[in-house]
């Protein structure tokens, strides 16, 4: 009977074991820093051991918010997207799969965080387009220009597909120091003080812009 009883165990935990992931996962966590009106800020990560889960998947999310029509596969279906590099940034980078295979390839083992991913929202907005300006120019600016670092834009436009969902952008921000090679993780950044950082400098970013562009050309009223 104790055999018995030590044989399913032993089952037990080989079943348990087998059923474990066997890669790290990458997760997003949202908005530690605080919540505000029309953006939100997540920290992609690597949770658990094991081999790292390719960055191309969740990167692929924002290409193709909605699968392709038949006969345009590999057509990316969202209104704009534009890998955006420092000056001084491999010339090769400019193939944003060949950057996302580099990035991944020289990720240190120690550094579990990935990348960082800022969302901006413009429920009132009469085009996408000025918007996207707006993001593209502010993200240059206070990311690529002054931190010497990636990012990756995609514009959503939902009603395109017939969705009534507010149109929106994805910054993707890869917080490492992009000059001829990677530099290191900027952990102020992935954190929830660089949540309340962005925000703010976003919000002062769109009063300048404002006393240029008439607010009517972003938002009815």
């Amino acid at each position: 009977m104790v055999a018995k009883k030590t044989r399913k165990a032993a089952v037990s935990t080989i079943a348990a074991v087998e059923t474990e992931p066997t890669a790290a996962e990458l997760r997003g966590f949202f908005d530690g820093g605080g919540q505000f009106d029309n953006f939100s800020f997540a920290r992609w990560r690597w949770v658990g051991e094991g081999p790292r889960s390719g960055l191309a998947e969740k990167i692929a999310k924002k290409r193709f918010p909605v699968p392709p029509v038949v006969g345009a596969e590999g057509t990316e279906t969202a209104a704009k997207t534009e890998l955006i590099l420092p000056a001084f940034a491999p010339a090769e980078y400019i193939s944003l799969d060949f950057f996302l295979r580099r990035y991944e390839e020289m990720q240190p083992a120690h550094e579990v965080n990935a990348y960082l991913q800022v969302n901006f929202a413009f429920p009132n907005a009469i085009n996408l387009h000025h918007p996207a300006e707006m993001v593209r120019t502010f993200a240059k600016g206070y990311f690529v220009d002054e931190r010497e670092m990636a990012v990756f834009l995609a514009a959503h436009a939902p009603w395109v597909a017939g969705s009534s969902n507010t149109g929106h952008l994805h910054l993707l921000v890869f917080p490492r120091r992009l000059r001829f090679a990677f530099g290191e993780f900027d952990h102020r950044l992935a954190s929830d003080q660089g949540n309340r950082d962005v925000h703010e400098a976003w919000s002062a970013f769109q009063k300048e812009w404002f006393q240029l562009w008439p607010r009517s050309l972003v938002e009815f009223g």
